[in-house]
Order: C-alpha cells, then structure tokens, then sequence
C-alpha cells in the first residue's frame, strides 16, 4: 500500500527491528517534529556519520554541502509532502522518494538521488557515490519484506488501529491531514 511505503519511511521505530545491521546504528533519536503548516511533516535527526551510507561504509563518505550550518551538517531532515512524495535531506545528498498507488496492495515508486553539482564535478565522484547507492538499495530491500508483510496483516480481520509513536509525528501529521480530506469529501457528498 502506498502508505504503508510513505509512513515507513518517515518514522524511526522500525529501524533497530528492520535494519539492525545496516543503518539502525548510524540515527539518534529524532528531534521534536517541525511545527508546520499545509500539506507537508518535517523532522530532524542527528546521525553518528552519515545518513546517507551502510554502519560499515561510513568511511566513504561525500563532503558535506556548503551550505548547510550548524546542526543541519549533522543528520537528516525528513520532510513529508502529502500525499506521496517524500525526501531526506542529508549532509551530504538528498534523496527523494515519489510513491504512486497503482492497486490497494501495488505501488509503483521512483527514487532520486540528489547531490550538489561540486561534489559530481569532483575526481572519484562515480566511484563514492556507488556507496551511497549501496546503502539505499540496502535499505529498500531490507524495508520491502517487511512492508509486503505488514499489507498481509493489514488485511487480517483482527488488525485494529494502534497509537502514534513518539518517533512517527510525521506519520501521525499524515494521518490527521488525510482524515481531513475525507472528511471534507464526506461532507461535501452529504450536502
């Protein structure tokens, strides 16, 4: 399901469950989720190295954009634009991530990769960014077994709705903005 995909990758409680030897080491808990308003859900994380590589590949890592400041040359934002597009912004790259429903239980998505145009001008450029890739095909194919399970549960009379964790506020911003939505729809069906 298309959410499903979307939600997990905005929130932090799968990850030591999930990606316990990949990339759950390299994040701290996240930061209070951004105030925000309109139709997006944003957070930051520190991370111990860099979000944007494997636990054992931190040592390949890409110089840290320019202009990034303070905190922000340390973790990663992870913004949520609703319905389905969603990015992480890093250090070092952005990633991006656009999640188009095709059936209940198929979803068709596009990654890109983002890095700044000095960093792809610099020597060894196709050689370090192969870790990066490595890290994202990694972690794709670690999250997809575990979404295909969870649709399964999904469909399950027993499954019930749960609380939001501390450590999903953008999914919980999600889920309050689409209810919205259908709310709307509701009412502008029954007038």
């Amino acid at each position: 399901n298309w959410k499903n995909f979307v939600e997990v990758f905005n929130e932090y409680y799968h990850l030591p469950y999930v990606h316990p030897d990949s990339i759950d080491s390299v994040y701290d808990l996240p930061d209070e989720p951004d105030a925000t308003t309109g139709a997006y859900a944003s957070q930051f994380g520190a991370t111990q190295g860099t979000g944007g590589l494997l636990e054992n590949q931190q040592e390949h890592v890409l110089p840290a954009i320019t202009s990034l400041t303070g905190r922000n040359r340390q973790g990663v934002r992870y913004t949520w634009t609703f319905p389905n597009m969603t990015f992480a912004a890093g250090t070092e790259a952005m990633w991006v991530y656009e999640v188009y429903p095709l059936e209940p239980n198929r979803t068709h998505v596009v990654l890109t990769a983002c890095f700044p145009p000095e960093t792809v001008e610099r020597d060894g450029f196709e050689q370090s960014v192969q870790f990066y890739y490595d890290r994202l095909d990694a972690a794709i194919a670690e999250d997809i077994p575990a979404l295909e399970s969870q649709q399964i549960g999904l469909t399950s009379p027993f499954a019930r709705q749960g609380r939001f964790s501390f450590l999903e506020p953008n999914v919980a911003e999600f889920a309050c903005w689409y209810a919205e939505r259908l709310g709307q729809n509701l009412d502008g069906a029954a007038s």
